[in-house]
């Protein structure tokens, strides 16, 4: 069954037409280029509707009305469709997604926003291909959640900026790698569908018009002339910092001026003005002071998100302190997994990961439980898995003692900090007197399949194999609950991961279940799911 998309025209560049004042919004102009688009009627594009709204808004005009406006619209038609894609302006895009991103609480569908740096209605514009492929991954059903697509790249909302005003990679996330690429065809990372699953139904939480406001550090910057605003009235600042949070000094008025505010009960977040990296309240003398005030620390959040923030909290009827207790960076990398929006307990995450490769893997050598290390290609694939892991919400790394795994865990925990704990049943299967032998070499019957209690001298049977494995994974869902976990193990014993999971492959050897190095495999699992999957004699049960 074809999917239906809904797509909801709010105004911006790409329906824009020329005029005596310059560019602006034309609702007709622009459903008469959309009908022209032959992509549309192709016949695996999916259905789509158009709703567009009047009045046609540049986004400069976009405000908490118009957040709320959109919010209502995909309220409306949510279990209609299967997915959106927002037309909206490039200029306050970030900002929309990011509000969005809180108001659509439990989502569990597709909302891309996207648009355009020239008119869709001129030759070279780059609207086209932005339109088409957020549709298709508004589509898609391994995303569920508020994006950008833009440039090729879709980009969390609430992890996204604007960039450049001029150039058609507009927007950046510069603390999470995007979800996925669009080239020849759609490539995901491990970071798309890394949220959990709702188990509560859709709900829209409409933003109030809370005074809140940002504030930008500078060089000689005279607070004294900010303390008339200081009141009771404000209800939340952003104050962008220097660096990891460094503010000037006392002597400035600054910290008197927050004070003040702290008093009268506003919520001050601190974000850093630079744009990658984070906040870290006290790790230098010059951001002691906010700390002290109690200003709550912004992580790595963008500007958009915490402002974006601080509006979801205020709506909901929670109080300055809650409010600051509730405000680290969003989404929360590690917490005992429960969502701030709903309190539900999320299913368990796997992400399994076999190591680098070694020089025994690139000569085509048996290595088992023989420990040989990573060679430089396989370091430099766990920096690669490394880098598309740094936004998993990874609570802790389980690796197999041998050194190729253990320092494989090692390089991608390098973002994560998280406890690095070894565990020996994740080790390699022992292939025994085939150890050190070419593939070239090795016996036909490969004891993978066919009978897996077949044992060679100091050989384990694929039944040892996969009970170890089992109980690993058994113990480690009864002790970690709800957690996100990582495994660093290796080609071999990571078959029984799979069927684990997933089953036995129907119609198919076990040698198919084939991991490649350094390429993390997403499993998720609810807690009150069959925790062992029985293993047949032979290849003719599974």
């Amino acid at each position: 069954m074809k999917k239906k998309i809904c797509l909801i025209y709010t105004g911006g560049t790409i329906g824009m037409v020329k005029s005596e004042a310059g560019y602006v919004p034309a609702g007709q102009a622009f459903l008469n280029v959309l009908e022209q688009l032959p992509e549309l009627y192709f016949p695996d594009f999916p259905d789509y509707e158009v709703i567009v709204f009047d009045p046609l808004l540049d986004s400069s005009d976009i405000a908490v009305d118009e957040w709320n406006k959109i919010g209502r619209t995909i309220a409306a038609r949510y279990h209609a469709c299967d997915g959106f894609v927002v037309l909206h302006g490039t200029d306050t895009m970030a900002y929309s997604a990011s509000a969005l991103s809180f108001m659509l609480e439990n989502l569990d569908k597709p909302v891309i926003f996207t648009g355009a740096q020239i008119p869709l209605y001129e030759p070279r514009s780059d609207g086209r291909d932005n339109l088409i492929t957020a549709m298709m991954f508004a589509a898609s059903e391994r995303i569920r959640e508020v994006c950008i697509y833009f440039g090729g790249q879709l980009l969390r909302g609430n992890r996204s900026t604007k960039a450049s005003s001029d150039q058609l990679l507009a927007f950046t996330s510069p603390n999470m790698v995007p979800l996925a690429t669009a080239g020849i065809s759609l490539q995901y990372t491990p970071a798309a569908g890394a949220l959990p699953l709702p188990r509560e139904p859709f709900r829209l939480q409409l933003f109030d018009k809370i005074p809140l406001g940002v504030l930008k550090v500078f060089p000689g910057i005279q607070f004294e002339l900010f303390e008339s605003i200081m009141t009771d009235k404000l209800k939340g600042v952003v104050l962008e910092s220097f660096g990891t949070g460094n503010v000037p000094s006392a002597r400035t008025g600054l910290l008197p001026l927050l004070s003040k505010a702290y008093a009268h009960g506003t919520v001050v977040v601190v974000c850093s003005q630079c744009a990658e990296g984070r906040v870290n309240l006290g790790t230098y003398a010059a951001s002691q002071g906010l700390k002290e005030i109690g200003a709550a620390d912004g992580a790595d959040m963008t500007t958009e998100a915490a402002l974006a923030k601080l509006y979801y909290l205020f709506s909901k009827g929670l109080e300055p302190e809650e409010v600051k207790k509730k405000h680290p960076a969003v989404p929360s990398r590690r917490t005992d997994r429960i969502t701030e929006a709903s309190g539900r307990r999320n299913p368990m995450i796997f992400y399994l990961v076999r190591h680098g490769e070694t020089d025994w893997n690139a000569r085509e050598i048996v290595q088992g439980d023989s420990d040989i290390p990573l060679n430089e290609t396989g370091l430099a694939q766990a920096a690669q898995a490394r880098d598309l892991m740094k936004e998993a919400p990874i609570d802790v790394i389980y690796s197999s003692p041998l050194v190729r795994a253990h320092r494989t865990a090692e390089i991608i925990n390098e973002y994560h900090h998280v406890p690095l704990i070894t565990e020996p049943r994740l080790r390699e299967r022992n292939y025994g007197i085939f150890e050190a032998v070419p593939y070239s070499e090795y016996p036909g019957v490969d004891c993978w399949d066919y009978d897996r209690n077949l044992r060679f001298e100091k050989m384990e049977t694929v039944r040892e194999v996969f009970e170890r494995i089992y109980r690993c994974l058994d113990d480690i869902r009864r002790e970690r609950p709800g957690q996100c976990i990582m495994l660093a193990m290796h080609g071999g014993a990571a078959r029984a991961v799979h069927v684990y999971f997933n089953g036995f492959p129907e119609g198919r050897p076990l040698k198919s279940l084939f991991t490649p190095n350094a390429q993390p495999i997403r499993f998720e699992i609810a807690d009150d799911a069959p925790a062992f999957t029985p293993i047949p004699e032979h290849s003719g049960e599974s």
